[in-house]
């Protein structure tokens, strides 16, 4: 207790409640009480709260007169603001727990005994979910309250944990999003106080969502620009050539007019405007099956994709036009070769060795 008492008014508790943001519920005490408890001891009042003791009514002197203790009015004075200013910071359903308390130091022994969790269970319920929490889907900074008010609560019922303790324990709960900051901050000692832990924490998630944003606008221009045109897929034409397309999805059918698929190969308008006409052949083509044209004049002759069962015979209109020379130059490795003699007969010619 302080030799000498303060000399406060009633317009230095008036400033302090205008620093109070909160009033005392069931459940916000250790809230409330990290805001009253630095403005009593700025007010150097703590010993109000602390101690049941009062100054003596009379103080004796060196010659061993008696007088008046005056600071036993003082104290008086000061634990009566005080309490009135204890009493209106609290609501209603608190003041209902307060009986008869008539000072400043047995209010706030009222208040502690009821709203303080103070049992073996509480403190077992308090690091249970203390080891149970994660981040989750949770911010950073909700994980990191979260975790500072278990905390909290541990302290005051005097069960705080280590700086080393707390720090292991909340990079437990990251995730495997902060594996390298874990592995770079935790790796050896000396290990940081949770105050630097919490900074580093914060400094290395700012750091990780600017580049994670960059990343993802990086990737949609990629994608934009990739992605223009409406005959684009991937970032890739369709067309396999100049003036081609594809024969898999645009390939006419067989009994509609033919468009042109390739220009190497097909006769343009004017071409067939001027050309003079020609005899009619009845004989169905071997590669498409329409007429008026043979096997070697087939528009779809270099359409792989057309090959019936039927190729065999188109191949064999694929005939050598000098029938003199019999001998075969090419060695193909094939032991037969079959040509067309121009009529209606086919000779085979076995291979020379």
């Amino acid at each position: 207790m302080v030799s000498v008492e303060p000399k406060l008014t009633i317009s230095s508790f008036h400033q302090c409640s205008n620093l109070v943001s909160i009033k005392l519920s069931t459940t916000n005490f250790l809230l409330w009480k990290s805001q009253i408890l630095p403005l009593i001891r700025g007010l150097h009042l703590e010993h109000h709260i602390t101690s049941s003791e009062k100054p003596l009514d009379e103080i004796t002197d060196s010659s061993g007169k008696k007088s008046n203790n005056p600071d036993k009015e003082q104290w008086v004075f000061n634990d009566g603001l005080l309490t009135s200013w204890l009493l209106s910071n609290m609501k209603e359903e608190t003041l209902s727990l307060i009986y008869g308390g008539d000072t400043a130091y047995s209010i706030w022994s009222t208040i502690n005994d009821q709203l303080l969790p103070n049992s073996e269970d509480s403190e077992a319920q308090l690091k249970n979910n203390l080891y149970g929490l994660s981040k989750g889907n949770l911010s950073l900074d909700e994980y990191i309250r979260k975790f500072k008010d278990i905390c909290d609560k541990l302290a005051a019922i005097g069960k705080s944990l280590s700086d080393v303790d707390k720090v292991f324990q909340i990079s437990k709960g990251l995730g495997i999003k902060y594996k390298e900051f874990k592995i770079a901050v935790l790796s050896k000692p000396p290990y940081p106080s949770f105050h630097q832990f919490i900074m580093s924490l914060q400094n290395f998630e700012q750091v990780y969502l600017a580049e994670e944003k960059s990343s993802i606008d990086h990737n949609q221009a990629f994608f934009t620009h990739r992605g223009r045109g409406s005959n684009m897929r991937g970032g890739r034409s369709n067309h396999r050539g100049r003036g081609s397309h594809n024969f898999t999805q645009n390939r006419p059918n067989k009994s509609h007019n033919f468009q042109a698929s390739n220009s190497r190969f097909a006769p343009s308008s004017s071409t067939n405007l001027k050309a003079p006409p020609k005899e009619e052949n009845k004989e169905a083509c071997q590669i498409c099956g329409r007429t008026n044209h043979i096997a070697t004049k087939c528009f779809y002759r270099y359409d792989y994709s057309n090959v019936e069962e039927k190729a065999q015979e188109a191949l064999a209109s694929l005939y050598l036009n000098d029938d003199n020379d019999q001998d075969f130059y090419v060695d193909s490795g094939a032991t037969t070769h079959m040509t067309n003699t121009g009529g209606s007969e086919t000779k085979y010619h076995s291979r020379r060795t």
